[in-house]
């Protein structure tokens, strides 16, 4: 039997799309996913090291980076569109798109400072920049979280421009921290803890 034709000037059917309904994601899942965007933030903050410490170093470090948030991005996006009932093959191809879009300008940048134009010491806060802006506009369109990462970065950025001499002061036990929130979640979880 073929469904019914709506009227002219009725309203579109607006129900759930035919097919099995949307499974939410499990909290594993979710708390897998946000460690590894956090772990995409602290290699952003060990690139800025990086590019300080030697400029090929950093431009080779920067043009990995892509890649790695390129190719989580896609993961993500496929994902979405597999969940959503869409094929993941033309969201993974809108990301390729994307990340190889801040390829080419993490290229330039390092090229702006061969020729002379960008200052050495720029190269690292630059290409951060652009990593953040890819992240976010990424978050838009594929995973929020990218969107909190690109945030995240961008205020990295903030902190480098501003607090330059004292951010490796801020960064080691931000870095403690972390690491010590992490055991502490684990441990938590194998005692059977809830987080």
């Amino acid at each position: 039997m073929s469904s019914p034709i709506p009227a002219p000037g009725s309203a579109p059917d607006l129900s759930a799309p035919p097919g099995p309904p949307l499974e939410p994601i499990p909290g594993r899942t979710v708390r897998a996913q946000e460690l590894v965007l956090l772990g995409l933030v602290l290699l952003s903050g060990i690139g800025i090291a990086v590019s300080n410490a030697s400029t090929d170093r950093g431009f080779h470090y920067w043009l990995w980076m892509v890649p790695v948030f390129g190719v989580l991005s896609a993961l993500a996006a496929g994902f979405d569109a597999r969940r959503r009932g869409a094929t993941g093959a033309s969201a993974v191809g809108r990301e390729v798109l994307h990340w190889s879009g801040l390829a080419v300008a993490v290229y330039l940048i390092y090229l702006l400072q061969r020729s002379g134009r960008i200052a050495e010491e720029a190269l690292g806060p630059v290409a951060l920049l652009c990593l953040a802006l890819t992240s976010y506009l990424a978050g838009i369109r594929a995973d929020w979280r990218f969107c909190l990462v690109g945030a995240i970065l961008a205020c990295g950025v903030a902190a480098t421009a501003l607090i330059e001499q004292f951010l490796w002061v801020l960064a080691l036990p931000a870095l403690g921290i972390a690491a010590g929130g992490l055991l502490w979640m684990r441990s938590r979880r194998a005692k059977g803890g809830e987080l």
